[in-house]
């Protein structure tokens, strides 16, 4: 399942927390099948995939206004 990791190195090139609007969402078939929202913390697991593992065929990762999508295929 995916992981979220996330780190914020500041100008001073120091490791510091970072407050910013996070999402994970499950899809199947183009539709949300779950979504959890928050707040962006240091380290992120997503043990909430493990429930819809078998389902999902589509991962969206958005923290702040970047997004990744991650496509779930038979061996990935």
């Amino acid at each position: 399942m995916p992981m979220v990791l996330s780190k914020y190195i500041n100008g001073l090139g120091q490791e510091s927390a970072v407050e910013a609007p996070i999402s994970l969402t499950w899809r199947k078939n183009g539709r949300t099948i779950n979504q959890f929202q928050g707040m962006n913390m240091p380290l992120l697991t997503d043990d909430g995939s493990v429930m819809f593992g078998g389902m999902m065929d589509e991962y969206v990762v958005t923290v702040g206004s970047i997004s990744y999508t991650y496509t779930i295929r038979d061996g990935s």
